[in-house]
C-alpha cells in the first residue's frame, strides 16, 4: 500500500502526518468503509449538531480534541 520510508523513519511530523493521511485515506478508498462525513459547515452555525445532540456527543467531541491536541504538544490535560 505505502512504499516510501516507514512512519516511524519520518522526522518531520507534517511529512508522517501527510503519510499517515495517505494511508488511511488509501484503506478507506479500497473498502468502501463507510467513514463519519466532516461538516460543511462550522460547528457554531450547526455543524457537527447531530453528533452533539446525542447525550454521548460532547464527551466524545471532548476526547477527540484532547486526544488530538497532545499528540502535537498543546495539552491535553482539562
Amino acid at each position: 500500500m505505502f512504499s516510501g520510508p516507514r512512519f516511524s523513519e519520518l522526522v518531520d511530523p507534517g511529512a508522517k502526518f501527510r503519510a499517515e493521511h495517505s494511508a488511511w485515506l488509501t484503506h478507506a478508498l479500497r473498502t468502501r468503509a463507510r467513514y463519519p462525513r466532516i461538516p460543511a459547515k462550522r460547528a457554531d452555525h450547526g455543524g457537527f449538531e447531530r453528533l452533539m445532540s446525542l447525550p454521548t456527543g460532547p464527551s466524545h467531541a471532548d476526547r477527540w480534541w484532547r486526544v488530538a491536541l497532545s499528540r502535537i504538544g498543546l495539552g491535553g490535560g482539562r
